[in-house]
């Protein structure tokens, strides 16, 4: 589970019309959307600024794949996420990631409730080393035998 939000929206809102806002929130679940392959894995907007991306049955999913595949998230955002991007704002739209995975059957995983509230902790984090990071846990990842 990725929860994602954008850095700085509420800044962003005031400032700038509904058409640009919409732009932008297109503009990051259009790049966050075309990262994903299966038709298992979804992305759902949650509020103006969250949104959620499920990874469903990925049985390999380690730590370090899901540190690439943040960084992934974070590529496409720079990427295709900023269509409002021009020499007059110069304002790149950046997002903050909290990541957790665990398998449903595993100890470690204690609900749904607890898997989105670790979630949305490692989020707070990320949001809290001044955005454009993303946070990761081991705590709730079930471990496999090499």
């Amino acid at each position: 589970l990725f929860i994602i939000e954008i850095d700085n929206f509420q800044s962003f809102s005031k400032t700038n019309d509904n058409a640009e806002i919409n732009n932008i929130i297109l503009g990051v679940a259009n790049a966050l959307n075309s990262i994903l392959r299966r038709e298992s894995d979804f992305l759902a907007q949650t509020s103006d600024s969250h949104c959620l991306m499920f990874l469903v049955n990925e049985m390999d999913y380690k730590y370090k794949q899901a540190t690439l595949f943040a960084e992934k998230l974070h590529q496409a955002i720079a990427n295709h996420g900023n269509p409002q991007q021009d020499a007059v704002t110069s304002s790149l739209v950046t997002a903050s990631i909290g990541h957790v995975s665990c398998i449903p059957e595993s100890h470690n995983c204690k609900g749904p409730q607890a898997f989105i509230n670790a979630a949305q902790k490692h989020l707070k984090k990320a949001v809290k080393a001044g955005g454009n990071y993303s946070r990761t846990s081991l705590k709730f990842k079930h471990k496999y035998s090499e």
